[in-house]
């Protein structure tokens, strides 16, 4: 018997770790698929993806007591991608939904979760942090363009915050970020029927 996923399945996995990070007062934001079907449309996903910031060794251990009894969690391989500053994953046990923890970031994910605004979860009395709409764009086409531009679910996830968002949209911070990072042409490109 296959298991159904529950468009309420991510939003309930987000909740648990987020009371983690709550308690233990660590930096967070949401990114990838949840963060562009908040900003723009909805799309099914399997995973969860969170940038935090984990200051040391004990607390990184407090937040592995704090998840195994809600979390499949392997401590030696999540130490060692805190360790490189790299990202590994949980597995949620209600939902058998992925959470990809990217540890630690660098400058850019710093001024990111600047960026980043509290969004109410649906169904929830919680609140998280995610990224900004465009913010949410930028990372898609950094992930289109590393996948050498195969990955189109990147692509419709862009057209549906600019679809939604388009008036809000800080275009300007865009197109400069997007030529600094040579993806000017590539926005252009996605935006020129939508904006």
């Amino acid at each position: 018997m296959t298991r159904q996923l529950n468009l309420s399945d991510p939003i309930q996995t987000l909740v648990d770790v987020l009371s983690a990070f709550q308690e233990l007062q660590i930096d967070y934001y949401i990114v990838g698929s949840i963060a562009s079907s908040i900003r723009g449309e909805f799309r099914a996903t399997n995973d969860v993806d969170v940038v935090c910031w984990i200051s040391n060794e004990e607390i990184l251990s407090q937040f592995v007591k704090k998840t195994e009894d809600v979390f499949f969690v392997d401590e030696i391989a999540l130490e060692t991608a805190w360790g490189e500053r790299t990202a590994h994953n949980i597995i949620h046990k209600a939902t058998c939904l992925k959470v990809d923890l990217f540890f630690n970031g660098a400058e850019r994910e710093r001024k990111e979760l600047q960026r980043a605004t509290k969004v109410a979860l649906t169904g929830t009395d919680v609140s998280a942090l995610v990224a900004s709409a465009e913010d949410t764009v930028l990372a898609k086409m950094r992930w289109y363009r590393k996948s050498n531009e195969t990955l189109d679910s990147q692509i419709r996830d862009i057209k549906g915050i600019l679809l939604i968002t388009a008036e809000r949209l800080d275009l300007a911070y865009i197109r400069e970020k997007a030529e600094e990072e040579g993806l000017l042409s590539l926005f252009e490109s996605i935006s020129s029927k939508l904006l």
